[in-house]
C-alpha cells in the first residue's frame, strides 16, 4: 500500500512539473526576470542606502536639530515684494531726478551758446595743449575770444582720431589732452580707472571729429562738466547713479567720469550712440515703420548694396516698442518674408531675422510705384499689431519714379503717415519726384551716393519726427532694458529724456530734439533690491515691463552682440505664464499658483525637475515695471533662527574647525568689511582692486577663516542668526561623529549643505589627499550645482556624477574623456573626443558618485533645509552592483533567467534619470561608453526603445538667449564671368554713346538749375559730420561696419531633454539595430534617481560594415537644434504700449507755429567727364555682367 502510494505521488508530482513546465513557457522567463531585477536593485539601494546613513549619522543630524525645538513660520510674501517695490520706485526716481536736472541745464546752456559762430580746431580741439595753456570755457570760445577750448577725446589714446602732423607745430608729433589728475581706481566704479576731474567725449568713426556743427556739441556740452560733477561727488543719492551723460543728434557723446574708450587700438570702433536703444527711444514717440525697396531691374550691384546697408542702418533705429517690417516691389508687392506679414516687433532677434532676409532681393521687372505705396498705407491703416503711434514709409529706390497722386489722395490724404525717400547710388536721373513725395506727406528727401553717407542719411528720418515731443516739451523718462557697459562697468539699465531746443532763426521757429540727457544704473543694485537667496535657492523674483519683456530674472543671460536683452517672461519660464505675464503688464497686483520646470546642467547634460510654485506679483508705482516672487509650495515656511542661542554664545569662530581633513565654505554671507568705503564722497572713493570688488564680493563663496577675519560686521542679522544654527548643528556632527566613526572604505568624502544663503558647506575627507582639491572645487557653492538643486527639492535620494581632471602617476592609462562643467551649447553633444594612452604623468579623469539626502525637519509643516551625503568611491559602487548580478545564481534559485554583469558580452549599464551613463560594464572607448555622457551617443536603438516603452520620456527645452555662428553664404552660380563679352554688347557701342551724351546734357543743365542747392547741400553735409570726400586724411581710415555683418546672430535652439517617463520596469523590451532584433529589460533602482538595464551586446560588426554603425550615435539634430526665425512671425503676445500719449504728425498739423516744410532738397552729382567716358564703355561692353554686386558682397560677409 505504502509503495502504491509512493507511485502514486511520483506520477502526481511528475504530472505537477510538466504542468508547471508548460505554464512557464509564457511567463517563466519574465516572471523570474522580475524577480532577479528586483532583487539585484533592492540589494543595491540597500547596501548603498544603509552605508550612506550610517557614514553620514543622518540619525544623529535629525536627532540634534530636534532638540533645539525649532519652529517654523511662513515667509511673508507681503513684506517681501512690498519692500522691494518701494525700494525699486526709489531708485529709478533718484536716477530720473538727475536726468531731469541734467536735461534742463543742458537746455539752458544750448540755448545760450552763439549759433553764428562757425568754429574750427582753432577753438576746440582735443591736443597739442601748450604747457602753460589754460582751456577756454565754453561761454569764451562763443565770444570770439582766440582762446582754445581744450575736451578729452576718451579715443585719443587709442590712436584714433588725432592727426599725423600737428597743424600747429611742424616739429611735434600731435599729444592728446588728458585729465591732469590722471586716472584712478574708484570704487563707485568696481575698481575701473576714472577721472573725475572731467568728462570724456566719443565721436563716431563716420562722424568728421573737427566739422563746425561737432565742435559746437562739443564746445556747449563741456558746459555740463559742473553739473555733472555736483550730482556725482556732491548728492547724498551718488552711490545709486553710475555713468551720467549727454549724447547729441550729430554722435556727440559727453559722459562722466570720464575713461579711455574701451575699443583696442587695432580694432575698429563702431560704437555710435546714436544708435544705442537708450538713444533711440527718446527721440520720438514708439513708432511703425514699414521699409519699402524697389527691387525692379535697375537696382543691381552697388545700389542693391547700399539699399541693405542702409536698411541695416535703419533697423538700428527701432527700439522693442516700435513695430516694423519690409516689403519689396516691382511689378509685384509682397513681404520679403511672405510667412512673416504685418508688423513686427523691433526687438533683436526680429531685426536680424529681418536682415538676414534682404539676401533673397533679387531685381528684375519694372516697378509699380503706386502699387507700392497702395500696399504700404493700406497695412499700416488697417494692420491691427502696432505701436498705434507714428506711421511711417521709408523709401529706397535708385532715383527716378513716377509720382503716385492718386493712391497719395486717397489712402493719405489726411497726411497722418509720413513718407521719407531715399535715393540711392549714383545715377544720371532726376530725383524731383521722389522729394516732392516726401515733401507733400511731412517727410524728408535724402541722398545716399556711398557707403560712407549710409549711417548718417537713414537716420536723418528721427530728427523730423522727433518735432512733435518738442512741440509739447513732455517730460518723458524711458527706461532701456539691461544692456553691457561699454566701458566696462557691467550690467546697466539707462534713464533718458529729451533735450530739446525751441529758437528763432531769421524770424522762423525752430524746435526738435536736440539730443538726450541720461544716467546709468548699475543692473546689481537690482538684483540686490530683488534678492531672495535667503529663503532657499529656488526662492526668486524677476521684473518686467510693459512689453512683458524682463529688466530682471536669474536666467536672463548678459546682453550678447552689443544688444541689450530684450526676452520675454514666457520664453524665459518652461511653464504657462501667460495669464500672470498679462496681469503684470496690466499692473495688477495678485497671487497665484503655477507648476514650475527647472533645468539644471551637469557637465554639460541637462536634468529637469518640477514643483509647484506660488507667485505672487505688484506694480512699480511711476513705471512701467511691474515684480514677481515665486517661491516652492515646500519652502513656503522657514525656521525662526533668531533667538536659538543666547546672545554671544555663538559665534562665526565658535563654528569653526580647525582640521585639515574638514574643508568649511560660505557663500553669499552679505557684510561689512572695514574697507568698505561707503561713507565716503565717491569722487574721493579712490580704491586698491581688493576694496574696489569688495561689493562684488559679498556674494561669493569663501572659507570660513576668510570670512570670520574680513566681515567686522554682518548686513543682515537674520542671516547671520540661519548661518550659526546650521554652523552650530554641523559642528557637532563633524566634531562627534563624523571625526570619530570610521566610514566604509567606498566612503571618500562627506558633506552637508544648507538651502539659502548663506549657505554653509562642511565637507569631511576620507580618501586620497590627491583628489582634495578636485572635490572641494565640485562641491562648492552647492547651490550651483546638480547634486544638491534636485535633492533639496526631492522626496528620494539622488545620485549624481561627479568627475575631474587630476595629475595621475607616470603609468600606462587609457584615460577618460575628461569633461568639466561648461555652459549649455551645441557642444554638449559633441562625440568626437577621443581616448589617448601614454606613459607620462597626465591629466587623468577622477570619478565619484555622489550621494544627496534630502533632511526634512520633523516640524508643521515639514521642511527641508539641509542636504546630507557622501561621495562614493566609482569603482567601489560598480563592483558592488555588478557582483551582485553575479552572486544570484549561487543559490538554488532558478537560472534560466540570468544575467552576469561580470560577462561582457551581456551589456550591463546604469543611467540616471536624463539618461546619461553612470556606470558600464564595457570598456570606454572612443566614442562609445562614455561615462558623463547622454546614453543616446553611445546606443541610439536602445536609448530610442526605452523612451518608446515609457522608461523615458523626452521634453522639448526651447531656449530663446542663445548666439549662433552665421554659416558662410555660397558664392552665386548664376553670376555670369566679368571677362565675357558678346559680339552683340560690342555693336550697341555706338548707341550707348548717342545715349551717354544726350544723358551728359541732361545732367549738366540739370546742375545748373540746382547749382545753389548743390553747393549748400555739400556744406551741410560736410559740416554735419560726414566722413566724406573732404574729410582729412587721418580719419578716413576708420570705417563703419554694419553690425549685421559679423559672424554671431542672436537665435532660438530647441534641445531635447530626457527624464524618467510612468514605465518604472520593463522585461521584455526589443530594440531595433543594424540587422538584428535586441532584447533588453530594465528596471529603476527604487528610492533612487538610478536605472539599471542589461542587454544583448549587438552583433559584431563584419569586415564591410563601418565600426560606428554598430552603436550608432543619437544624431545631433535631434538632440539640438535652431528653431526658424518665423517664430517672430506668429501672433503677437499680449503687450501694452508705453505711453496713452502719441506724439506723431497729428500735433504739427494743429499747430500752426510749427514749420515742418524743410523736406531736403533735390540732387544729382555732376560727373568728371572720365567717368562718363568709362561709363558708357563700361555699360555697352558688359551690359548684363555686373559681378560686382557679389564680389563685393563676398568681401563685406
Amino acid at each position: 500500500m505504502m509503495i502504491q502510494n509512493v507511485l502514486h505521488f511520483t506520477k502526481m508530482a511528475t504530472l505537477l512539473y510538466w504542468v508547471v513546465l508548460i505554464l512557464s513557457v509564457g511567463f517563466s522567463s519574465s516572471s523570474l526576470g522580475e524577480l532577479w531585477l528586483q532583487k539585484v536593485t533592492q540589494d543595491f539601494n540597500r547596501n548603498i542606502s544603509e552605508t550612506v546613513k550610517e557614514s553620514t549619522a543622518f540619525h544623529y543630524l535629525e536627532q540634534e536639530y530636534n532638540r533645539l525645538g525649532l519652529k517654523v513660520i511662513e515667509i511673508n510674501r507681503d513684506e517681501i515684494i512690498n519692500t522691494a517695490v518701494i525700494n525699486l520706485q526709489k531708485l529709478f526716481q533718484t536716477a530720473e531726478s538727475k536726468v531731469k536736472n541734467l536735461t534742463e541745464e543742458a537746455y539752458l546752456f544750448n540755448n545760450a551758446t552763439n549759433r553764428e559762430k562757425k568754429l574750427t580746431n582753432v577753438q576746440v580741439r582735443f591736443y597739442d595743449k601748450g604747457v602753460n595753456e589754460t582751456s577756454a570755457t565754453p561761454n569764451e570760445v562763443f565770444k570770439h575770444t582766440n582762446r582754445t577750448l581744450f575736451y578729452y577725446n576718451s579715443k585719443c589714446g587709442n590712436g584714433y582720431q588725432l592727426p599725423k602732423q600737428s597743424p600747429f607745430s611742424e616739429d611735434q608729433n600731435p599729444v592728446c589732452y588728458t585729465p591732469e589728475g590722471g586716472f584712478r581706481a574708484n570704487l563707485q566704479f568696481n575698481g575701473l580707472q576714472v577721472s573725475t576731474d572731467l568728462s570724456a567725449v566719443h565721436i563716431p568713426v563716420d562722424v568728421y571729429n573737427e566739422g563746425s556743427s561737432i565742435l559746437r556739441d562739443i564746445a556747449w556740452t563741456q558746459s555740463m562738466d559742473p553739473v555733472f560733477k555736483d550730482h556725482f561727488c556732491n548728492n547724498d543719492t551718488s552711490a545709486k547713479t553710475r555713468w551720467l551723460y549727454v549724447a547729441t543728434r550729430n554722435g556727440v557723446l559727453r559722459y562722466f567720469p570720464s575713461r579711455q574708450w574701451s575699443t583696442p587700438v587695432n580694432e575698429i570702433d563702431l560704437f555710435d550712440c546714436r544708435g544705442e536703444s537708450w538713444f533711440v527711444q527718446s527721440m520720438s514717440s514708439h513708432k511703425n515703420v514699414l521699409i519699402m525697396i524697389d527691387r525692379s531691374g535697375s537696382v543691381t550691384g552697388l545700389t542693391l548694396t547700399l539699399i541693405k546697408m542702409s536698411v541695416q542702418h535703419v533697423m538700428s533705429s527701432f527700439s522693442e516698442n516700435d513695430f516694423f517690417n519690409v516689403f519689396v516691389f516691382n511689378d509685384k508687392v509682397e513681404f520679403l518674408n511672405m510667412k512673416c506679414p504685418g508688423l513686427m516687433q523691433g526687438t533683436p532677434v526680429n531685426k536680424e531675422a529681418a536682415i538676414s532676409w534682404l539676401a533673397s532681393i533679387i531685381p528684375k521687372n519694372p516697378a509699380s510705384f503706386s502699387d507700392g505705396f497702395a500696399f504700404g498705407f493700406n497695412q499700416l491703416n488697417f494692420v491691427p499689431r502696432n505701436a498705434s503711434c507714428n506711421p511711417i514709409i521709408l523709401l529706397f529706390t535708385d532715383g527716378g519714379a513716377e509720382y503716385p497722386e492718386e493712391v497719395f489722395n486717397s489712402l493719405n490724404g489726411n497726411k497722418t503717415t509720413r513718407v521719407f525717400t531715399y535715393s540711392v547710388g549714383k545715377h544720371f536721373a532726376s530725383t524731383g519726384t521722389l522729394r516732392q513725395m516726401a515733401c507733400n506727406n511731412h517727410g524728408q528727401f535724402s541722398t545716399i551716393p556711398t557707403d560712407t553717407a549710409t549711417h548718417f542719411q537713414t537716420m536723418k528720418y528721427l530728427d523730423k519726427i522727433s518735432k512733435p515731443l518738442a512741440i509739447e516739451k513732455t517730460e518723458l523718462y524711458k527706461w532701456s532694458l539691461p544692456y553691457e557697459d561699454r566701458l566696462g562697468l557691467g550690467t546697466v539699465m539707462t534713464v533718458t529724456r529729451p533735450i530739446y531746443e525751441d529758437y528763432n532763426d531769421n524770424n522762423k521757429r525752430k524746435l526738435g530734439v536736440l539730443g538726450v540727457a541720461a544716467a546709468d544704473i548699475l543692473h546689481s543694485d537690482i538684483k540686490q533690491i530683488m534678492d531672495v537667496s535667503q529663503y532657499g535657492l529656488h526662492a526668486y523674483m524677476f521684473g518686467t515691463e510693459n512689453n512683458g519683456f524682463l529688466f530682471h530674472h536669474p536666467l536672463l543671460r548678459k546682453g550678447q552682440l552689443n544688444a541689450p536683452t530684450v526676452e520675454d517672461l514666457e520664453d524665459i519660464e518652461q511653464c504657462n505664464m501667460t495669464e500672470l505675464r498679462k496681469s503684470m503688464i496690466d499692473r495688477e497686483s495678485g497671487e497665484t499658483q503655477l507648476s514650475r520646470t527647472m533645468v539644471s546642467t551637469s557637465y554639460g547634460v541637462r536634468h529637469i525637475y518640477e514643483a509647484m510654485f506660488t507667485y505672487k506679483y505688484a506694480p512699480v508705482q511711476n513705471s512701467l515695471f511691474s515684480v514677481g516672487l515665486g517661491i516652492p509650495n515646500d519652502k513656503l515656511y522657514r525656521i525662526v533662527s533668531s533667538g536659538t542661542f543666547p546672545s554671544g554664545k555663538s559665534t562665526l569662530s565658535e563654528i569653526n574647525i580647525a582640521d585639515r581633513d574638514v574643508y568649511t565654505e560660505i557663500c553669499g554671507m552679505p557684510c561689512i568689511s572695514a574697507d568698505d568705503g561707503s561713507s565716503q564722497s565717491p569722487c574721493g572713493r579712490e580704491s586698491s582692486l581688493n576694496s574696489a570688488d569688495s561689493a562684488s564680493r559679498k556674494f561669493e563663496c569663501r572659507s570660513l577663516d576668510e570670512i570670520a577675519a574680513n566681515c567686522t560686521q554682518s548686513a543682515d542679522n537674520t542671516r547671520l542668526d540661519d548661518l550659526l544654527l546650521h554652523g552650530h548643528v554641523s559642528h557637532i556632527l563633524l566634531t562627534e561623529k563624523w571625526s570619530i566613526a570610521t566610514p566604509d572604505p567606498i566612503v571618500k568624502a562627506l558633506f552637508v549643505a544648507t538651502d539659502g544663503l548663506p549657505s554653509l558647506l562642511r565637507i569631511r575627507h576620507h580618501g586620497d589627499e590627491k583628489y582634495r582639491q578636485g572635490i572641494e572645487r565640485e562641491l562648492s557653492n552647492p547651490t550651483t550645482k546638480d547634486y544638491f538643486q534636485r535633492a533639496v527639492l526631492s522626496k528620494s535620494v539622488v545620485y549624481s556624477l561627479v568627475q575631474f581632471p587630476f595629475i595621475g602617476d607616470n603609468v600606462n592609462v587609457t584615460t577618460a574623456p575628461t569633461t568639466t562643467v561648461k555652459s549649455s551649447t551645441a557642444a554638449d553633444y559633441d562625440v568626437s573626443t577621443a581616448c589617448s594612452t601614454t606613459a607620462v604623468a597626465q591629466v587623468q579623469a577622477a570619478r565619484f558618485i555622489a550621494v544627496s539626502q534630502p533632511f526634512a525637519l520633523s516640524t508643521e509643516p515639514v521642511i527641508t533645509p539641509v542636504v546630507s551625503g557622501a561621495l562614493l568611491d566609482y569603482d567601489g559602487v560598480k563592483e558592488i552592483l555588478f557582483n551582485l548580478t553575479a552572486q544570484k545564481c549561487q543559490s538554488d534559485e532558478d537560472c534560466n533567467f540570468y544575467h552576469s554583469c561580470l560577462n561582457e558580452d551581456q551589456l550591463c549599464v546604469v543611467l540616471d534619470d536624463a539618461g546619461v551613463l553612470v556606470m558600464t560594464n564595457q570598456q570606454e572607448n572612443g566614442k562609445k561608453h562614455r561615462v558623463g555622457k547622454f546614453f543616446g551617443e553611445t546606443d541610439k536603438e536602445l536609448m530610442k526603445a526605452l523612451e518608446q516603452d515609457g522608461v523615458y520620456a523626452s521634453v522639448d527645452i526651447i531656449q530663446h538667449q542663445e548666439v549662433c555662428k552665421r554659416s558662410k553664404q555660397k558664392k552665386n552660380s548664376a553670376s555670369r564671368n566679368f571677362f565675357l563679352a558678346t559680339m552683340t554688347n560690342l555693336l550697341k557701342l555706338g548707341g550707348w554713346f548717342s545715349s551717354s551724351a544726350w544723358l551728359s546734357v541732361q545732367h549738366f543743365l540739370y546742375v545748373l538749375v540746382n547749382f545753389p542747392n548743390n553747393v549748400f547741400a555739400s556744406e551741410r553735409r560736410h559740416d554735419s559730420g560726414i566722413a566724406g570726400s573732404n574729410t582729412p586724411h587721418h580719419h578716413q581710415a576708420e570705417v563703419n561696419a554694419p553690425s549685421s555683418l559679423f559672424g554671431y546672430y542672436h537665435c532660438v535652439r530647441k534641445a531635447k531633454v530626457f527624464k524618467f517617463g510612468p514605465t518604472e520596469i520593463v522585461m521584455d523590451g526589443k530594440a531595433d539595430c543594424f540587422s538584428c532584433v535586441r532584447s533588453y529589460v530594465a528596471s529603476r533602482i527604487s528610492e533612487t534617481n538610478l536605472l539599471f538595464v542589461t542587454a544583448n551586446i549587438t552583433t559584431p560588426c563584419s569586415d564591410d560594415r563601418n565600426e560606428e554603425n554598430c552603436l550608432t550615435p543619437y544624431p545631433t539634430d535631434e538632440l539640438w537644434s535652431e528653431v526658424s526665425h518665423e517664430h517672430a512671425c506668429k501672433e503677437g503676445r499680449y503687450r501694452k504700449t508705453p505711453t496713452q500719449q502719441c506724439y506723431d504728425v497729428r500735433n504739427i498739423l494743429n499747430n500752426d507755429e510749427v514749420n515742418d516744410a524743410d523736406c531736403g532738397a533735390a540732387q544729382l552729382e555732376l560727373p568728371s567727364v572720365f567717368f562718363l567716358v568709362f561709363h558708357s564703355v563700361f555699360a555697352a561692353l558688359f551690359s548684363g555682367y555686373l559681378p560686382y554686386s557679389s564680389l563685393h558682397h563676398e568681401r563685406q560677409v
